[in-house]
């Protein structure tokens, strides 16, 4: 193998290009070198490739389409992706062909038969964030389905069907009917009221509940209505005399 002695024909900085070039071309990646001066000793930094705009575009492109099969495949859930939609709106992703495969598949998993408060909420969430993804018969159909949920779901709380106790949260349920009544433009004030009734009536029970004191009867605080047996008796002896 032949000697070279590049000390002699090449400058600091020279050798340092020729060095960066071999590198590269034998380890394939990209190397950073510095301009001449002081350097702390460091001649060639490894220089990862910056991905540019159009990458990340095609990046995020891709991420849509496995979101968009992933609802379409049930594997994901579309109150999972709510908080994606509208960055990936305002970023015009969702013009792309990608961007409304995912937007068909999440509408099809928010309107397929929800029964629950969280399935309405979901839905709500996304018809506000993608309202031109509805048509006005769609729209309406959703709005029924909320109304009658809400009419069910204010009876069976009302009916103790949640046992729940603690009047706070039970009108918490209410602002739960009126949030999303509120985002599909359903009123629910009557089922509210329905709510909050109830929530009054456990207050006044458990109010009572804590007058109320067991040992008053026995310290003859306690009054009735009725009479014992012992004024019955007398009330018939007088009446015998």
């Amino acid at each position: 193998m032949s000697n070279y002695d590049f000390t002699t024909s090449l400058s600091p900085i020279d050798f340092e290009l020729l060095s960066k070039d071999l590198l590269e071309a034998e380890l394939g990646i990209t190397l950073e070198n510095f301009s001449e001066g002081r350097d702390k000793g460091i001649d060639l930094r490894y220089a990862p490739i910056r991905s540019t705009a159009n990458d990340i575009f095609k990046l995020a492109l891709s991420g849509l389409a496995d979101l968009a099969h992933g609802l379409e495949n049930r594997h994901i859930s579309p109150s999972f992706c709510i908080e994606a939609v509208e960055p990936l709106k305002d970023f015009g992703y969702l013009s792309s062909e990608q961007g409304r495969q995912f937007v068909t598949a999440l509408k099809a998993g928010v309107t397929k038969n929800p029964c629950e408060y969280d399935e309405f909420e979901t839905l709500a969430l996304v018809v506000s964030a993608l309202p031109e993804s509805f048509t006005d018969p769609e729209l309406k159909a959703i709005r029924n389905a909320y109304a009658g949920f809400a009419h069910g779901y204010a009876k069976d709380c009302a009916n103790g069907e949640f046992d729940i106790d603690d009047p706070e949260e039970i009108r918490a349920e209410a602002s739960r009917l009126e949030y999303v009544g509120d985002l599909l433009g359903v009123d629910t004030k009557v089922e509210q009221n329905t709510i909050l009734n109830y929530a009054e009536k456990r207050e006044q029970e458990s109010q009572d509940d804590r007058d109320w004191d067991p040992d008053d009867e026995r310290r003859g605080g306690y009054q009735s209505d009725g009479c014992s047996d012992r004024d019955l008796d007398s009330m018939f002896s007088t009446l015998g005399n």
